[in-house]
């Protein structure tokens, strides 16, 4: 692994869409992290159950959060993307529940636990941030809870790209309907709770009713509205549009 000093660009690019923070917090921030590190695929950053005195914020690359059965079944309940935060968690418990591994080479930046805590003890600003992180982390869960427990494979499927969309947009990394797409069918089919021949015959189905296509490592949204209409997608739940005050929330849902 390669070491150097952090730039945490998509990380201070993703919090402003949250709550306002001021140029001075956001140079707080960089300046709290400890290092950079450059991480094979397919690597754990954090094994399930494992203790940790930092936060881990992935700067480059995919990486996922997943929860393994004795028998070796996987199931991934979250993406994480550049801007991230890995193991928010571990931040108040010390120890994550959920294992964290790159999908991807990933460039992931530490801070650590003692000196962030020193910042939110400062900065109300900072904490009310990672505050709501850790809401529109609980509010992801929920949403993909629903998708899991009541949607249809070409539901899940639809409403996740729509996600990876917002998602990678707020942080610069999407635009005009294409996005970078990494994901093996393998990794997709544990992220939507399907078998790899479901979910190849989920994802032909959606590219034979010309909603989006694959080419190499990117993919193309043809009709957003109709795949956000597939897969009961409201972008809400994100909460990519929050501004002003804590006291005073304002939120943007889009039709």
């Amino acid at each position: 692994m390669k070491h150097s000093s952090p730039k945490l660009g998509p990380f201070t690019k993703r919090l402003p869409t949250l709550t306002s923070l001021s140029d001075k917090d956001l140079a707080t921030l960089a300046q709290a992290a400890d290092r950079a590190v450059d991480v094979a695929a397919l690597t754990d950053i954090i094994p399930e159950g494992a203790g940790t005195d930092s936060l881990h914020v992935v700067l480059e690359g995919w990486a996922c959060r997943y929860k393994l059965l004795p028998d070796g079944r996987r199931l991934i309940p979250a993406l994480v993307l550049p801007g991230d935060v890995a193991d928010l968690g571990g931040f108040l418990f010390r120890v994550v529940h959920s294992g964290v591994s790159t999908l991807t080479r990933c460039r992931v930046a530490t801070l650590p636990h003692a000196r962030l805590r020193g910042i939110v003890d400062r900065s109300p600003t900072i904490r009310d941030a990672l505050w709501r992180l850790t809401s529109v982390e609980t509010s992801m869960s929920t949403q993909w809870t629903l998708c899991l427990g009541r949607m249809s494979a070409e539901e899940r499927l639809a409403h996740l790209f729509c996600e990876l969309y917002e998602r990678l947009s707020a942080v610069g990394h999407a635009e005009g309907g294409r996005l970078p797409f990494p994901l093996t069918q393998e990794v997709l089919s544990d992220v939507i709770g399907v078998s790899v021949v479901h979910l190849s015959r989920t994802l032909n189905e959606l590219r034979s009713a010309g909603l989006v296509s694959l080419e190499g490592r990117r993919l193309a949204i043809h009709d957003p509205a109709r795949l956000a209409s597939l897969g009961n997608f409201d972008r809400g739940y994100l909460h990519l549009d929050l501004k002003g005050p804590p006291d005073h929330p304002q939120a943007k849902t889009a039709a």
